[in-house]
């Protein structure tokens, strides 16, 4: 999963400053849906095995492995931070922003923080 991810964040990272909000929360989605078909797969594992020897329930890592692979990549972390503010401060100013993007982003964020607690 990590190998996967660090490739993921290589793609993410190739992509220019206006197509990186995009091109990221696509990438999300294809993971988000991953873990949830895998976390499916794996139902009975997370609730006998994964309390029985204190281990962390699977879609719970896939979302920290996100953070920590994707999120945090040093190529990714300043300019999506970057990006996010920026068009925040040209809607402020009046221009025509891809708001949809921008809703997504969020909406990533406040998913993780629910689930990587």
């Amino acid at each position: 999963m990590g190998r996967y991810l660090a490739t993921v964040a290589e793609k993410v990272a190739e992509a220019e400053d206006p197509q990186l909000l995009e091109r990221l929360i696509k990438h999300w989605g294809f993971h988000k849906m991953s873990m949830g078909m895998i976390r499916d797969i794996l139902m009975y594992m997370d609730r006998t095995y994964v309390p029985k020897e204190k281990l962390e329930p699977v879609y719970d890592r896939g979302m920290k492995l996100w953070i920590e692979k994707v999120l945090r990549e040093p190529k990714i972390k300043d300019r999506l931070l970057n990006s996010a503010l920026d068009s925040i401060r040209r809607e402020r100013l009046g221009e025509v922003i891809e708001r949809n993007s921008i809703r997504k982003f969020i909406q990533m964020f406040v998913e993780i923080s629910k689930e990587a607690r």
